[in-house]
């Protein structure tokens, strides 16, 4: 039996459409969690709140659709992570604003709204939540740029997935 229903968690439900995950690997992913935690799951999640407090939400915004599925399989594979996906900036933040992501994985050139601008709008409506840059576009003016804006870490495409799970690690824990 199924630890939860889908369509008895309507918030869930509308995440799920707007990742890749599906719904059986989220279920192995909690009970992983909660078997490496020591909680005993009743039957049943009394709420979709449950599901959020064992698994971090990282948004991934790049117009790569190749990149952010890379980055959305390296990090399930890597960790108890649930990838959401948003094709420019101006996605990005109406994403974030829903889901409240534990982590942002920006990008820099994007179409409609660029990875910078919407790491200004990010840190201004949630400082609290890490913002990554993986970008081709790497130099020292691009990192005091957005370290000055509040990226925490400027990683470039050519270092690969392996350096974006590192930081995501060291971000998440801190």
């Amino acid at each position: 039996m199924r630890l939860l229903r889908i369509h008895a968690f309507p918030i869930i439900e509308m995440l799920l459409h707007l990742c890749i995950t599906p719904h059986d690997v989220l279920y192995d992913r909690v009970q992983h969690l909660s078997d490496c935690r020591g909680i005993q799951l009743r039957r049943r999640l009394s709420s979709p709140l449950e599901i959020w407090l064992m698994v971090k939400t990282i948004l991934i915004v790049d117009d790569s659709s190749l990149i952010r599925r890379v980055l959305s399989i390296s990090l399930s594979k890597a960790g108890e992570t649930l990838c959401v996906e948003a094709i420019n900036g101006r996605e990005g933040i109406a994403k974030a604003q829903l889901i409240h992501p534990d982590l942002v994985i920006l990008d820099l050139s994007m179409p409609e709204m660029n990875g910078l601008d919407a790491a200004r709008e990010l840190q201004r409506i949630m400082p609290a939540v890490p913002l990554l840059m993986f970008t081709t576009h790497v130099a020292s003016e691009l990192e005091r740029e957005a370290t000055r804006i509040g990226i925490r870490k400027v990683i470039s495409k050519s270092d690969g997935a392996n350096a974006v799970i590192s930081s995501v690690r060291t971000l998440l824990a801190a």
